[in-house]
């Protein structure tokens, strides 16, 4: 099962990310590419003014009148009024943005749920047609999903996860999403080295911690990626990376080159009310952000400052602690639990539905206890001060 598992991951990721890669590149000679597929929304901004900037040049060449919007920018604008570039699309028939008040649109980004009594399998099918604006970390998701599919079957795949009374299936591992089923089927793992990463595992390569400050609106604060190769040269596989795989030398380069580009104009990937209400609610030091407009890093410093380290991500909602700074961090993997599916596999649906609701009340207690512990630790901190 273990094979037959980290194959249709890889599989999976591999040609989703292959098929994104063609739309980029091929945008220009036909504008049909940009109505279907997976991307980061950066991307797509930029797939649309390349096309957009095609049309113009073929109007020229053409002796035509140039258009005062063509459709691809129009298409781009109704995705920014919407508020898409910001949170994220997927299809509205299958799935719900989480709320959040203090958001610009309303809604937290890269958070979205599967609507109640929907089934998980037609709309796994629809997220993958797009097109769909994702971050790194649904893009991995994804891939586990069609796993999973595979080795529970459609029936009890849809009702396991698209009938489930605790929490809805969320596209995230984030602390707004604690009771996510998916999430029970994962467990975290500390591997010694980076050549102890299993095959169809999912690490988090971090940017340096000032990328927040000087990248407000862009994709790369850090890179999740599923490993397609493991062994003593591993390769990780993400929206954005080569279709191929990329070794870690070569994600710290694709974040050190990101870390090193001009911030973009917010206004590209939000209405002015939505980056208003967003800079009010922001707790970033503006005066930080303009100071590091300019900045750029040597590859050297980006790695001194650990660029491209390996972290953990979420794990406290599981209860772990959260990480303790270190010289040299330990390397943090999630993994399917293959116990938990082969019992899943194994069990009739009521029994299954039954041990999914267990293992989901497992981890919101052991969020809940992991608050309570940091709440604990800050008072403890405030007395010694």
């Amino acid at each position: 099962m273990e094979d037959r598992i980290a194959n249709r991951i890889v599989e999976t990721l591999h040609a989703i990310a292959k098929d994104s890669f063609e739309r980029r590149q091929g945008c220009t000679k036909e504008l049909a590419l940009i109505t279907k597929g997976i991307f980061y929304a950066n991307d797509y901004i930029q797939m649309c003014k390349e096309a957009d900037k095609k049309i113009r040049e073929q109007c020229k060449v053409n002796g035509e009148e140039e258009p005062g919007q063509t459709s691809v920018m129009k298409r781009l604008e109704w995705y920014r009024a919407k508020g898409h570039l910001y949170h994220g699309l997927v299809p509205k028939e299958f799935f719900d943005f989480r709320s959040l008040e203090r958001s610009g649109t309303g809604f937290y980004p890269y958070t979205f749920e599967l609507k109640y009594g929907l089934a998980a399998s037609q709309a796994l099918k629809a997220l993958r047609e797009g097109p769909s604006f994702l971050d790194s970390h649904a893009f991995c998701l994804i891939g586990v999903l069609e796993s999973v599919l595979e080795a529970l079957g459609q029936e009890k795949f849809d009702i396991l996860l698209g009938l489930n009374k605790i929490a809805p299936l969320q596209l995230t591992f984030g602390v707004s999403a604690i009771g996510n089923p998916l999430l029970a089927l994962f467990r975290p793992y500390v591997c010694a080295t980076i050549n102890d990463i299993k095959r169809g595992d999912i690490v988090h390569f971090a940017n340096v911690p000032d990328y927040h400050h000087k990248h407000l609106h862009q994709n790369k604060r850090g890179i999740h990626a599923v490993c397609s190769v493991s062994g003593e040269h591993p390769k990780f596989t993400s929206l954005g990376l080569n279709p191929n795989g990329a070794s870690h030398e070569e994600i710290i380069n694709v974040l050190f080159a990101e870390y090193n580009q001009d911030p973009i104009d917010e206004l590209e990937r939000m209405t002015p009310e939505v980056a208003k209400k967003n800079n009010e609610a922001s707790h970033i030091d503006k005066r930080k952000t303009l100071a590091l407009k300019t900045h750029k890093m040597t590859l050297d410093s980006f790695k001194a400052s650990q660029g491209g380290v390996i972290e953990p991500f979420y794990f406290f909602s599981m209860g772990w602690d959260r990480l303790v700074k270190l010289k040299k961090p330990p390397i943090y993997v999630y993994r399917l639990d293959l116990e938990r599916i082969g019992k899943l596999l194994k069990a009739p649906i009521k029994e299954a539905i039954e041990m999914v609701r267990a293992w989901q009340l497992e981890n919101v207690n052991n969020h809940k206890a992991a608050i309570a512990a940091d709440q604990k630790r800050a008072r403890h901190n405030q007395k010694g001060h």
